[in-house]
């Protein structure tokens, strides 16, 4: 047998390289989504541990469960008239789908009113299409807060302040989040400003409202545009916060007004660690001063100097609940640094 010689190789062809806009589309594209965990502190929903997540919205909305139901029956298999069992079906490969999770799929994780049920997958779509709709359009970011078993379940989406790069140094951003126990027919509505890096943040309007026709609306006013009036309270607070870094804060202001209303309002321990960090970033010099803190010198740092203090709250409705009370409590602050010495005596007549 005669053997055959090899094949002479041939040149592979070059690829055409694609244009620069395609180029660029691929690059923003990511390539492997994949749970990333946020800078939301510590969370406990009724003692009930929660993680948060940010992923992309094809992804996130491909992973979140929906709600079943099974009738409740007694010993002679009749079901009860009103309430229903509710649990929660996972997907079979999404990205929230653990082990834990998936042990409790269809099983019961609490009752409701069947007429009330909300879907997580329902509720996020519907919080989508009523952002697209609004003055606000889509969000750049999406985060997800869930305890372990789904029973609570928190949808975030996050605008980063215009003209600021993702990693530029005090970002601030406007956030609406949307809250839903699993069982409830009522859905907590919020918007705030918060600090990606840190995960502080100030609560600038709450609501309660509905799902209705695949939008989220308040139950009183259907044609009530909800999340334009949002946007609209979260800017005219970041201006608001704007306005207080133009007036210095006179210390004896402060510590009168942080034992006055600030401990009565945020905890027993808040007016000392609001003082001891305004010398702190004032008058410490152990430090170099390139490596200093910047000055707490300002109603605008004292209001983010509390939300910061309430990241170390782990209750999610006790921390909302006080994260919503920073903008009346600093602006008496900033009353308070106008009046001086006769403040005290003022607020002491007055209360």
């Amino acid at each position: 047998m005669q053997s055959q010689p090899l094949p002479t190789p041939t040149a592979p062809v070059p690829m055409t390289a694609p244009p620069a806009a395609a180029r660029a589309r691929m690059l923003q594209r990511p390539r492997h989504p994949r749970l990333r965990p946020t800078r939301d502190p510590h969370t406990l929903w009724r003692n009930r541990e929660t993680t948060w997540t940010t992923l992309p919205w094809p992804v996130l909305h491909a992973s979140l469960p929906e709600a079943a139901t099974a009738p409740f029956t007694n010993d002679r298999g009749e079901p009860h008239r009103f309430e229903s069992a509710v649990g929660l079906v996972w997907p079979a490969s999404g990205a929230l789908t653990n082990a834990e999770r998936r042990a409790w799929n269809h099983l019961p994780l609490t009752s409701s009113d069947a007429e009330d049920i909300i879907h997580p997958q329902e509720l996020a779509a519907a919080l989508r299409d009523t952002l697209e709709e609004s003055v606000l359009r889509a969000p750049k970011h999406w985060d997800a807060g869930s305890t372990a078993l789904g029973e609570w379940w928190t949808l975030r989406a996050r605008y980063p302040e215009p003209g600021k790069p993702d990693n530029a140094l005090e970002q601030v951003e406007t956030v609406i989040s949307v809250q839903h126990a699993i069982g409830s027919g009522n859905i907590l509505v919020h918007a705030g400003l918060r600090q990606p890096g840190t995960g502080a943040e100030i609560v600038t309007g709450i609501y309660f409202a509905h799902l209705q026709n695949g939008r989220i609306t308040l139950p009183s006013r259907n044609d009530y545009d909800l999340v334009t009036a949002l946007s609209h309270q979260a800017r005219a607070t970041a201006e608001v916060l704007a306005s207080w870094t133009e007036e210095a804060l006179m210390r004896p202001a402060l510590t009168s007004w942080a034992g006055t209303v600030a401990t009565p309002a945020f905890g027993h321990t808040t007016a000392a660690k609001l003082v001891a960090l305004h010398d702190r970033r004032r008058f410490s010099s152990r430090l170099a001063p390139d490596e200093r803190p910047a000055p707490m010198d300002t109603a605008c740092d004292v209001a983010w100097s509390l939300a910061d203090h309430l990241r170390s709250l782990p209750d999610i409705e006790r921390r909302i609940d006080r994260q919503h009370r920073i903008i009346k409590a600093v602006s008496e602050l900033c009353w308070w640094n106008e009046q001086g010495a006769d403040a005290p005596a003022y607020a002491e007549s007055v209360h």
